[in-house]
């Protein structure tokens, strides 16, 4: 397990007025009305995963399925300004 998460919160690039929230260790996502929304979408998300894991059925399941390269590189650039969406 990570000590921390790197996620990227965003408006949606395709939906004017939607966010995006980003988990990018677990390639995660959720979407809102608004960037809170978004994180509550994503945290129900990975509860949901952590849920499936856990399972019988999911024995040898991967698990660890990072964000493409692109998220990483957006979430970088981020971090260096004060977009204010890095959580």
């Amino acid at each position: 397990m990570f000590d921390k998460l790197h996620i990227l919160n965003h408006p949606s690039p395709y939906i004017k007025g939607r966010h995006v929230c980003h988990c990018l260790e677990y390639n995660v996502v959720g979407t809102g009305d608004t960037p809170e929304d978004a994180f509550i979408e994503m945290l129900e998300a990975l509860s949901a995963m952590v849920k499936h894991i856990k399972s019988e059925e999911a024995k040898g399941t991967k698990v660890n399925v990072r964000a493409p390269e692109k998220y990483w590189d957006e979430y970088r650039e981020k971090d260096r300004g004060d977009e204010g969406n890095v959580v």
